[in-house]
């Protein structure tokens, strides 16, 4: 079995449409390692919530008021093995009140970045095509374990879909968690 840590962050849409700043969400982490080489030392996912200020439907997209960043470190990996982030909700839609009528798929998220720092011989990273969410992980990133020690940041942008889809509400937020998941061989 492959090492498989789970990040559960929330993405808080502080209102279809309108204003608020959504609550820091609590996270919590999953390990389930296999007996493979690599060791996953560590895994954090920032900010705890990712809020959408949708007051304006003719915008058509809105982009989130901070860009995810999830950060894990492999040791003694194979320069050979493959890693992947992959994303997903943890419900089909928003939740709360007039929430439910927003599906998770009105969020797109995008990877703009994948860094690599370490000793030995770094692992490697990209960013693979931007998706909508879903309950089913998508791939958002991908790439090889390093020698000794790698140190991975992948950076995602999220974005709502709008345009006079949804149902407006300004209280109360609307929240949907997503969960990172990390697969390491």
């Amino acid at each position: 079995m492959s090492p498989r840590v789970q990040l559960v962050m929330a993405l808080t849409m502080a209102a279809v449409l309108g204003c608020g700043q959504a609550k820091p969400a609590a996270r919590t982490a999953a390990v389930n390692r296999g007996a493979a080489a690599v060791t996953i030392n560590s895994m954090s996912a920032s900010p705890g919530s990712i809020s959408f200020s949708a007051t304006d439907p003719d915008l058509g997209a809105v982009t989130g008021s901070a860009a995810a960043t999830i950060t894990f470190g492999l040791f003694f990996g194979t320069t050979t093995n493959t890693w992947t982030v992959n994303v997903s909700a943890a419900t089909s839609t928003f939740t709360g009140g007039t929430c439910t009528t927003i599906p998770a798929s009105a969020i797109t998220v995008k990877c703009t970045s994948v860094g690599v720092t370490g000793a030995g011989t770094l692992g490697t990273g990209a960013c693979t095509a931007s998706s909508t969410l879903s309950t089913t992980g998508k791939t958002v990133a991908s790439g090889r374990e390093g020698s000794l020690f790698s140190t991975f940041t992948v950076t995602l942008n999220l974005t709502l879909s709008d345009s006079w889809q949804y149902i407006a509400a300004t209280s109360p937020t609307c929240p949907l968690s997503i969960t990172y998941s990390l697969n390491a061989p």
